[in-house]
């Protein structure tokens, strides 16, 4: 009798693992994973913005020079959950047609905004005033590292961005996304820390753990 309610208690407690999502960083994507990931990106906006708020690290605002707002890590999971949000006719058979099997590379955000003293105007070579270029953000250096190790990236590109001070007013160079891509075969799903130094010396670093992120 026992050893019937053991076995019954092992059964039950498999069970109840078996039942558990998958948590963890996951590459290749199964078909169940884009399955997910494609439902969540259709689910409703407050769903898709807690998930994403696992991925995503804020700071705050320096004294002086440039502004690391945010960095996010987005996983070929969060990836695909990413373009259906966006992509409103996508199927979920066209999900699986157009992500499963395919390579999806890990990538890291990272937003830089304007300050009153990193700003759109500078100082130019001759002591005039200048525009600051719009190619500004390549004078950062974003790196990923895992178990004290950098992994380098496959690619790398920025955005700027820009702001219109009011009706009639021409637009004004406020910041820039820059996004790194990896190759997911190389990141592990274990603790992942991402630094990124400013070219006055300053830098932020966020650590997220991808065994507890998918």
């Amino acid at each position: 009798m026992r050893r019937s309610a053991h076995t019954l208690f092992l059964i039950l407690l498999i069970g109840l693992f078996a039942a558990q999502p998958a948590v963890a960083y996951e590459y290749p994507l199964s078909p169940d994973a884009v399955r997910d990931a494609y439902f969540l990106g259709k689910a409703n906006p407050s769903r898709r913005e807690t998930f994403f708020s696992k991925y995503t690290v804020h700071f705050a605002r320096p004294k002086t020079g440039p502004y690391v707002s945010l960095i996010r890590v987005i996983t070929p999971y969060a990836y695909v959950a990413q373009r259906a949000a966006r992509l409103q006719n996508l199927r979920a058979p066209d999900a699986q047609q157009q992500f499963y099997g395919k390579p999806i590379a890990l990538r890291v955000r990272v937003h830089i905004a304007l300050t009153p003293s990193y700003g759109w105007q500078m100082r130019s070579s001759n002591g005039g005033i200048a525009l600051r270029s719009p190619d500004f953000w390549r004078n950062f250096r974003v790196r990923l590292i895992q178990r004290g190790t950098t992994i380098q990236p496959i690619a790398a590109r920025g955005m700027p961005d820009y702001s219109f001070a009011g009706e009639g007013s021409s637009s004004v160079l406020v910041g820039a996304d820059i996004n790194v891509q990896y190759n997911p075969a190389n990141v592990r799903s274990a603790p992942a820390t991402i630094v990124v130094q400013a070219p006055d010396g300053q830098q932020v670093a966020a650590t997220v753990d991808l065994s507890k992120l998918r």
